[in-house]
C-alpha cells in the first residue's frame, strides 16, 4: 500500500498510515462490527448514541463565553430535568441491518446532545451546519464513520457511493398513495420524498462540531422524511438544513 491512503480523491488530505493505525488504536474500543449478535449490537449502538459527549471546556463567542457540559448519558439529562426523551430505535436498526452486517464496521462520533453541549457545538462548529434546533438535541440523529474490512475509514467518495446504495433499498421506499395521504392531511408534508431516512456524508473539512473533530469523513443519518412535526417545524422556519 502506498505511503498515503488515497492521497487524491476529492482533494482529501493524505493520511499515512501510521496517523491511521493510530486513530483506529485509539477509538478500538468503540468499533461495533458484524462479529457481534444482532441484540448485543443494537445494545452497544444505542449506549453509544445514548451518550452526549461534553467536553466541559470554554469557547468565546464574541461578548459571549459558551460553556460545555461534561460528557453524561440521555437518562442522566431526562432525571435532571424532567425529561422524557427517548433514542429514535431506527436508528441503531439500520445501521446494524444496512451496514454492520454487510461487512463494515461502524465508529459512533455523535448521538444526543443536550441543549447545553448543542449549543456549545453551535459556536465551535463555525460552518452553520451545526443548527439550534438540531434533531441530535431530541435524540433523532446520529454521525457515524463507517470503516471498511482493513479498519480504514471510508473516504467521502466512497461514503457517497454508499448512499446511493443505501437509498436503493426497495422496503424504505415510501409508496406514492401513502405518501399522498399524508399530503392531505398536511400540506407541508411533500409527495417528492422518496425514502423513509435522510442520510448524507461530510467532507473531511466540513460539518466540525466537538465531536466530529476529527480527519474523517462521515455519514449523518435520521429519519425526517416521515416526521409530520418536523416538517411542518421545517417549512414555518424556513430552514432546510436542520441536522
Amino acid at each position: 500500500m502506498s505511503e498515503g491512503i488515497n492521497p487524491s480523491i476529492n482533494n482529501e488530505p493524505a493520511l499515512t498510515l501510521q496517523e491511521v493505525d493510530n486513530w483506529v488504536k485509539e477509538n478500538s474500543s468503540k468499533i461495533i462490527d458484524s462479529g457481534l449478535e444482532k441484540e448485543i449490537a443494537i445494545e452497544k449502538l444505542s449506549a453509544q448514541m445514548n451518550r452526549c459527549k461534553g467536553t466541559g471546556k470554554e469557547v468565546s463567542n464574541q461578548d459571549e463565553v459558551v460553556r460545555d457540559c461534561s460528557e453524561h448519558t440521555l437518562d442522566d439529562f431526562n432525571q435532571k430535568v424532567g425529561a422524557q426523551i427517548e433514542l429514535d430505535s431506527r436508528l441503531a436498526n439500520f445501521i446494524f441491518n444496512e451496514i454492520i452486517s454487510k461487512g463494515y464496521k461502524i465508529i459512533i462520533t455523535s448521538g444526543f446532545r443536550c441543549p447545553e453541549h448543542n449549543h456549545f457545538s453551535q459556536v465551535f462548529d463555525d460552518s452553520g451546519k451545526t443548527k439550534k434546533d438540531s434533531l441530535h438535541s431530541k435524540a433523532e440523529a446520529v454521525d457515524f464513520i463507517v470503516l471498511n474490512n482493513q479498519g480504514l475509514p471510508l473516504t467521502y467518495q466512497e461514503n457517497k457511493d454508499f448512499e446511493k446504495v443505501l437509498e436503493s433499498q426497495k422496503e424504505y421506499i415510501i409508496p406514492q398513495d401513502k405518501l399522498n395521504k399524508l399530503h392531505e392531511q398536511n400540506p407541508y408534508i411533500s409527495t417528492n420524498i422518496k425514502i423513509q431516512f435522510f442520510i448524507t456524508s461530510y467532507k473531511p473539512e466540513e460539518g466540525r462540531d466537538p465531536d466530529n473533530n476529527h480527519d474523517w469523513s462521515y455519514m449523518h443519518l435520521d429519519f425526517r422524511t416521515i416526521s409530520t412535526n418536523y416538517l411542518l417545524d421545517k417549512q414555518q422556519n424556513n430552514d432546510a438544513g436542520l441536522v
